[in-house]
């Protein structure tokens, strides 16, 4: 590719996509940082980005790994790039090394390699990042920007549109030349409290979008949707009827087991994120989590707990999404059959919370459905004396 047929002829490259600007420094940057580490084998990149972090970073440092927007190395450095992701995924869990090339869960950058071999991301990036930090090798980054990357307007072709990522260009040049050269403790750690901030803003971006509103919900209703999902994942079979003592008891086991399975619920709820984006994907901006009007031929424009719980449940599994997004078509009409023509199902997504059989049913109803129209198998609830069973989709 391109990097390779330079690197070979002149021993170094800076990469700049067409959507990076950057400040008046930055070439000086680079190239003062390729000539001063040119033959220092601890060190295989030069980053001109840094996050947008509230924390005062060092004027630079070094982390382990390799980035991605404004950034250089040496041929010696690029002869490391391993393009084989399941090699570098499999590499990653021997070493036991996923959390902490995740910034110790903060960013699923794991979960972008499996994308990357499944092919529903054609990343390099991530690539370069697993085969820099597998190698142990550091890369220098600005304690301020020299980068401000214009994609992320939704322009971009790797990029949606959000300000998160908008960083100042700095107005002075930065010093890197006294400077030890490992792992700063202090910029992990602020990367890391900037990706948990993201997923925060993330989220609320999603419930806000979930309750077609530009303002966060002063009444809290994210919050309880959010624990509904972890209720029913977690503790379906213990639903009485009761929604306001399940979803008591929901906070008050997980709290109680919180130090052996926070990283388990923190997963869970990722989850949750990427089942709404599949919910949406399939129906639509306008129509997700709605009911379908087959008089009026038309979703509700309320939007429907009941059928969120239903939709994020069954797609909070990847096999379940992933076959769902293969067939968009046959689960939206679905959808539109079963609340056409199943009063069962109809009574369960509009009815009270507090009548268990209502509750079994919109679950039991709906996964029936998705068992017909999707090309895998998983497990159901049942019914049982008077009490929801389950043990899992698999």
């Amino acid at each position: 590719d391109g990097v390779t047929a330079i690197v070979n002829q002149y021993g170094k490259i800076i990469v700049l996509e067409d959507d990076i600007v950057t400040s008046p420094y930055f070439l000086r940057y680079m190239n003062d940082a390729l000539n001063l580490y040119a033959n220092n084998e601890e060190i295989i990149s030069v980053h001109g980005y840094v996050y947008p972090v509230k924390e005062k970073l060092p004027e630079a440092f070094f982390l382990l790994g390799a980035d991605c927007w404004g950034w250089a190395t040496w041929k010696r450095g690029w002869e490391l790039f391993n393009s084989d992701g399941q090699y570098l995924l499999d590499e990653l869990e021997r070493r036991k090394l996923i959390r902490e090339f995740d910034f110790n869960d903060s960013y699923q950058y794991s979960k972008m390699l499996k994308s990357q071999i499944k092919g529903t991301n054609d990343s390099w990036a991530v690539r370069w990042y697993a085969s820099a930090f597998l190698a142990g090798k550091l890369t220098l980054y600005p304690g301020r920007s020299l980068v401000y990357n214009i994609g992320s307007d939704d322009s971009g072709t790797h990029c949606g549109e959000s300000a998160d990522f908008d960083a100042h260009l700095t107005e002075t040049q930065i010093n890197f030349r006294n400077i030890d050269i490992e792992p700063s403790h202090n910029g992990k750690l602020a990367f890391e409290e900037f990706f948990g901030n993201l997923k925060q803003r993330f989220i609320s971006r999603l419930f806000k979008k979930i309750f077609n509103s530009k303002h966060p919900d002063f009444r809290m209703r994210d919050v309880e949707l959010l624990l509904r999902y972890v209720g029913f994942h977690y503790f379906l079979s213990k639903y009485s009827g009761n929604l306001k003592s399940f979803l008591d008891m929901t906070c008050t086991e997980l709290n109680k087991d919180w130090n052996n399975k926070h990283n388990d619920i923190e997963n869970v709820v990722n989850q949750f994120e990427e089942a709404v984006q599949t919910t949406i994907n399939i129906f639509g901006d306008k129509n997700f989590f709605r009911m379908w009007l087959s008089n009026d031929k038309k979703y509700r424009r309320r939007f429907n707990r009941a059928i969120l719980d239903v939709m994020v449940f069954y797609f909070s599994d990847e096999i379940l999404r992933q076959s769902a997004e293969r067939n968009q078509d046959k689960v939206q009409e679905a959808l539109k059959k079963l609340c056409s023509s199943n009063n069962d199902f109809k009574e369960g997504v509009e009815g009270t919370t507090k009548n268990i059989i209502q509750t079994y049913n919109r679950f039991r109803l709906w996964g029936e459905t998705l068992l017909e129209v999707l090309d895998v198998e998983f497990n159901l609830p049942q019914f049982v004396d008077n009490r929801i069973i389950f043990n899992g989709l698999r």
